[in-house]
């Protein structure tokens, strides 16, 4: 901290030791008025407070800075986990593969082919279930749903066939959270009114881009 000095008749005296009391004005030197006394006290104590500010800023700011490092590391961290967590469900099923790749092609039956196909189905689909992905498979006369299913084809209605809703399951969707992986592809029993069908289907096109959402 730079010493400040006051003039007086060619004698510099140091305010700081002045204003403690620790200096003896020459005999000569006029006497130092108590307002300007406290006025040094005041700016003193008020330079004191700055640096305590200062420091108390500094620590924080290098809190702060600790604490953006370990919510990046964390981050980072619990990313590898989820990533191992499905890479090991993928491996198992990777397994039923090898196993089935190992059977004898000229000995097995075509029954127990499809078995095998099944069995590798139900491990995957039960693999991206545990982390979170939802069938969906809407019946025959659901009533069809824009943000969840595809349009394919639009059908005449037959028998108790409501307009507007799902004929028949072409391919089933997944969802994981609020987002839709894949829309389940169905067809639609057709509106006899095409203004009243327009408004109520989306055709084949697909759902609107930011329905999909990743995993």
């Amino acid at each position: 901290m730079t010493r400040k000095t006051r003039h007086n008749k060619s004698q510099e005296v140091d305010i700081e030791a002045e204003a403690a009391g620790h200096v003896e004005l020459p005999a000569d030197a006029e006497p130092v008025s108590e307002h300007v006394i406290e006025e040094e006290d005041e700016l003193l104590c008020a330079m004191r407070e700055r640096d305590e500010l200062f420091e108390k800023y500094q620590r924080a700011l290098a809190d702060f800075r600790n604490y953006q490092r370990r919510s990046i590391e964390n981050e980072r961290s619990a990313h590898r986990r989820g990533e191992a967590e499905v890479l090991r469900s993928v491996i198992l099923v990777l397994d039923y593969f090898d196993m089935a790749l190992k059977q004898n092609a000229d000995s097995a039956s075509a029954e127990q082919i499809l078995a095998g196909v099944k069995l590798i189905r139900d491990e995957l689909r039960r693999a991206i279930e545990k982390h979170g992905a939802v069938l969906i498979s809407p019946l025959v006369n659901e009533e069809f749903n824009a943000m969840r299913h595809e349009a394919v084809e639009q059908v005449e209605p037959d028998g108790d066939l409501k307009p507007g809703h799902v004929a028949a399951l072409l391919q089933p969707g997944y969802s994981h959270g609020e987002h839709v992986l894949r829309p389940a592809k169905v067809h639609v029993a057709r509106y006899s009114d095409e203004d009243e069908q327009s408004d109520a289907i989306e055709t084949a096109d697909g759902p609107d881009e930011g329905v999909a959402g990743d995993l």
